[in-house]
């Protein structure tokens, strides 16, 4: 899912949130509380930007293996050297966008 992708279903939750709202204007505070907190959650992935989301990205496609072995961007050229050899936060812009191509490929194939 992409920061946009994210943006968009939140705001679309945050509208099912408002149209909760009476005829008079008033809305209960489960539906008041969820606006808020959608509101909230939208301000903070427009302001998370580009590195953040793509840090996120990178972290959570590799969750799901146990082992980089069993990874398929590590089967790439480059790319297992690049996964194992730094953290996340030390990689540059150009090594994160590599990665997220990749990973963009391997969730295509699936």
């Amino acid at each position: 899912m992409t920061q946009e992708q994210i943006i968009a279903q939140l705001k679309s939750l945050k509208s099912d949130a408002e149209s909760h709202r009476e005829k008079d204007g008033t809305i209960d505070d489960v539906y008041a509380d969820d606006i808020e907190a959608l509101s909230t959650a939208i301000d903070l992935v427009k302001i998370a930007g580009t590195r953040a989301f793509k840090e996120f990205k990178l972290n959570r496609f590799c969750e799901n293996y146990k082992e980089c072995s069993d990874c398929p961007i590590s089967k790439s050229i480059g790319a297992q050297y690049l996964c194992s050899s730094k953290s996340v936060s030390d990689m540059t812009m150009e090594q994160l966008d590599y990665l997220i191509a990749k990973i963009d490929e391997a969730e295509a194939g699936k």
